[in-house]
Formats: C-alpha cells, sequence, structure tokens
C-alpha cells in the first residue's frame, strides 16, 4: 500500500539543505542538471537499512528521486523506511499490498522512476557520496554511453573486509558491438547491473525477467544498445553471501518462477544462452551483426561448458592429481578473472570461493 495517510499526527518532513523539491525539479525547464531516480527494493534487511540509504541520502548530487519499494518485510524494515521518508522531501516509499518477489519489484522500482537515469541500491551496498554526480558526468558527456560504473569493492560478512575489487576494464568504453559483447561474455560480472543506467535504453530492454540470470540477460540487452564506461575509482561496495552461500541455481529458479517444481531438462546455461540468443534476435542490430554476436555467443557456450565437462572427465578417471597448467587452462576456458583484483587470493579463503570453483560441480556454478 501508498504511504500512511494520517499524516497529520506526523511532525512535518524536513528538507535536506542538499536537496531540491522533486516537483520542482521536474516541472522547472530552467533546471539543466538532469533528475536521477534511484530504486532500493526491501524486504526483511533491517540490520544493513540505514547504513544503505545513509549512503544514498548523503550523495553530493542533489537531483535525486529516490524511490523504496518494501515488499511485505515482518521485521523493523518498514518503520526504518518510514523514518527515511518523513525525515527526506525526495524520498517516495511504497508499501505492497502483498509480496512480489524480487524481479517484480525491481521492475516496479524502475516504472515509477522519473529521471533521466535510473540507479538499483540494494538494501545492503554502500556508494561513496560522490558516486552519482561522477556517474552522470560521464553519461552527460557521452550520449553513446549507457551504463556507467566505478570499481566495486566486495565485501563479505563486514564492510571492512574487502575481497576484491571488480572492474569492467575490458569494456570500458569500447565502440564495437562485437568485441564489448565477446569481452563482457568473458569476464562477466552481476555487480555492474548497479551502476547508473540511461533509462531511455533500459526502456528499450526487456527489463528483468523472471528467471535464473535474469541481471545477466538485462546487462547484455543493455550492452547491444550502447557503451558501458566506468569511473576508475572505488566508489561502490557490494556485499557478497560466499559462493556456497548464495541461492543455487535451481533455488533461483523456485524463487522467481510461478512452477513448484522445475521442468525435467532444465539447466541454467541453457536458460542464459536462450535469454542472451533472444535479446540479440529482439535487438536493432541488422542481420550481420546479428549472425555474429549469436556465432560469438555460442562458441562461448561450447568452450565454458566444454571445459567444466572436459575438466570433470578426466579428474573422475584421475583423481585431485591433476596438472596445474591443465586447471589453469580449463579456468580460462570459463572465465577471464583479469577485470577481478583480489584483495585476499581465493586460495586463502576458501569458504569464501572453493578451490577451482569456477570447474567442480557444485552448488552455484552451473550458470556460466
Amino acid at each position: 500500500m501508498s504511504k500512511n495517510k494520517n499524516t497529520g499526527s506526523r511532525s512535518p518532513k524536513k528538507i535536506d539543505p542538499n536537496i531540491v523539491n522533486q516537483t520542482r525539479l521536474i516541472t522547472d525547464s530552467s533546471i539543466s542538471v538532469p533528475l536521477v531516480s534511484v530504486g532500493c527494493a526491501t524486504y526483511n534487511g533491517a540490520k544493513t537499512l540505514r547504513r544503505a540509504l545513509d549512503s544514498v541520502v548523503r550523495q553530493d548530487y542533489p537531483y535525486l528521486d529516490i524511490i523504496i519499494c518494501d515488499d511485505g518485510s515482518t521485521d523493523e524494515t518498514r518503520a526504518i523506511c518510514r523514518e527515511y521518508s518523513d525525515r527526506y522531501s525526495n524520498i517516495r516509499y511504497i508499501e505492497n499490498k502483498k509480496n512480489l518477489g524480487i524481479i517484480r519489484n525491481f521492475n516496479k522500482l524502475f516504472g515509477l522512476g522519473k529521471g533521466k537515469y535510473f540507479l538499483y541500491a540494494d538494501q545492503d551496498d554502500v556508494r561513496e557520496p560522490s558516486y552519482i554526480s561522477k556517474c552522470v558526468a560521464v553519461l552527460e558527456s557521452d550520449e553513446a554511453v549507457v551504463l556507467c560504473h566505478s570499481h566495486t569493492g566486495v565485501f563479505w560478512k563486514a564492510f571492512n573486509n574487502l575481497m576484491h575489487i571488480n572492474t569492467i576494464d575490458s569494456v570500458d568504453n569500447v565502440s564495437s558491438v562485437l568485441k564489448r559483447y565477446w569481452r563482457f561474455l568473458r569476464s562477466y560480472s552481476d555487480t555492474t547491473i548497479y551502476g547508473l543506467i540511461r533509462s531511455d535504453a533500459m526502456k528499450k530492454t526487456s527489463l528483468w525477467s523472471p528467471d535464473v540470470g535474469s541481471s545477466n540477460a538485462l546487462l547484455f540487452e543493455l550492452l547491444l544498445i550502447g557503451k558501458f564506461r566506468q569511473v576508475p575509482e572505488t566508489l561502490y561496495f557490494y556485499s557478497a553471501k560466499g559462493l556456497q552461500y548464495r541461492p543455487s541455481p535451481e533455488e533461483e529458479y523456485l524463487r522467481f518462477s510461478s512452477e513448484r517444481t522445475k521442468p525435467k531438462f532444465w539447466k541454467p546455461f541453457l536458460m542464459l544462452a536462450y535469454n542472451q540468443t533472444k535479446g540479440i534476435l529482439l535487438s536493432s542490430n541488422g542481420l550481420w551483426w546479428k549472425c555474429c554476436l549469436l556465432l560469438i555467443l555460442w562458441i562461448n557456450v561450447i568452450m565454458v561448458n566444454g571445459a567444466k565437462m572436459l575438466f570433470r572427465l578426466i579428474e573422475a578417471l584421475v583423481g585431485r592429481r591433476l596438472p596445474k597448467w591443465f586447471e589453469n587452462f580449463c579456468m580460462f576456458a570459463v572465465q577471464d578473472l583479469r577485470d577481478i583484483r583480489f584483495i585476499v587470493p581465493p586460495e586463502e579463503n576458501r569458504d569464501y570461493l572453493p578451490e577451482l570453483w569456477l570447474l567442480r560441480k557444485g552448488k552455484n556454478n552451473e550458470s556460466r
């Protein structure tokens, strides 16, 4: 439901000095600085929500339209959302009448946005105060750019426990659609979806789909429309769960799908390839470019899954005594990790990333 209507019992909203009234922003044509919409989907996130919302309201970019959509929280999340909505004049708070699920809630947030640019802000992530202003400057300087992100500091369990820095070095400012598509296939990172997105480009996509790898499909659709850029600073911090603690692809399927059991022949990597194929076919690229894109997509699909099958077959035959060069070859065939700068080497914390995590059959390594 919408915000409580009994506003008579509440104190008036305080207006932050760095925030211009939202209505004036939308109607005053003399203002040239673009509006940025920030969408925060919440569900039982009381433990980290204040930290996340503080990092949004403390942005040094003044023209923000902040939307919070709560999806039926049963902890203190709703009280915190109302507190921030009362305090800041540019926050709109909506309580869903029924639980929509994360995908439909994400799509609802984008539909409610009014800005030229849109940003997803998770309930447990943090951004430096200059994040939005620096990303807006990049997007405003080049209309061919559809997404701008900074380097991502990935932390685990505690905010000061940084595991690695994710970048998009390999696709940064790459004009060729073939080059950036291939490079992103090889160095894909989910955290890229939390960059600042051009709303007009987002409207040309299928948005979030109710299936495994939804962020993957959406990012590749955006990549077909325009360039990705990055601010070469660590301004965004992502709360990781560790590979073995993340939901499995099967659990993700049941989470997003209305069906209670997954189809017999359902495979995560095939669903990813299907969604990427559909994105290419529905894109505005010409027939020749579509054929080239489909070719490199399926080369990657065969290479990734062929390497996994080969590794597992050889390991089943000879045991865990494989030569290091063979392990490295198979790991590289699955994913190029050069865009990741490890602070804690994987071998020093196997609770976070198990040994040869990209290759061995496990809970979360079947979706590439």
